[in-house]
């Protein structure tokens, strides 16, 4: 469906609101774009109250990674009774592995607040976007274009830039902890786990896992 330019705004409204909803593609696509701002916002308070916690000499990476799991756990306690009826629809092993890529990122992340900045651990948390991509290429089979290469190039270049930075800084701008650069290196090392974690989690939904036991 194509909008007219010469319809006022009410009517460029009807418009899209009639063509959102004649695809679903498009509103899942909203909703998808939606709900990645709130993680975004999400991860941002779990920056500055890590950042905060870091600054007074509170170092519980664990604790502060609790609570997702008590949550996650509350969701599988729901989803038992159908689970155990018709089992897993991966091997354990697979879910072991993605739990522990999982866990020891947010382990790894958290703890680097201890040591740098959070700029440097926001921005080198995208590390898990070249990680992603390189792993979906090996298991999932996915095709990337001379433009993604490109971006990831880029973004590489300023990841290290960013290390490189801290590194001659000498972390006298970082969390007291100290010193930068291993910081830079623990949040290196989570964004890795958080990309292995998003093509294991990518991987069981492809084969048919349903949401449910996933996010249990």
């Amino acid at each position: 469906m194509t909008l007219d330019p010469s319809m006022d705004g009410r009517g460029q409204d009807s418009q899209t609101a009639e063509l959102l909803r004649r695809s679903p593609s498009s509103r899942a696509w909203l909703v998808s774009i939606a709900l990645g701002q709130v993680i975004s916002v999400l991860i941002t308070g779990t920056g500055i109250f890590s950042t905060e916690l870091a600054g007074h000499g509170v170092n519980l990476p664990i604790v502060q990674s609790s609570l997702n799991y008590v949550l996650l756990c509350v969701f599988l306690a729901r989803a038992w009774p159908d689970l155990r009826r018709r089992g897993l629809s991966a091997p354990l092993w697979q879910y072991v592995i993605w739990a522990a890529a999982d866990f020891e990122a947010n382990f790894l992340v958290v703890t680097a607040y201890q040591y740098t900045s959070i700029t440097s651990v926001m921005l080198l948390d995208c590390f898990a976007i070249p990680v992603a991509m390189v792993l979906a290429r090996l298991l999932l089979g996915a095709r990337h274009t001379l433009w993604h290469v490109a971006a990831c190039l880029v973004c590489l270049a300023g990841l290290a830039l960013i290390v490189l930075s801290d590194a001659l800084d000498g972390g006298s701008h970082s969390a007291p902890n100290g010193p930068a650069w291993l910081g830079d290196a623990l949040a290196v090392c989570g964004a890795s786990l958080y990309g292995l974690s998003n093509v294991l989690q990518e991987r069981l939904l492809k084969h048919g896992a349903p949401r449910s036991e996933v996010l249990g």
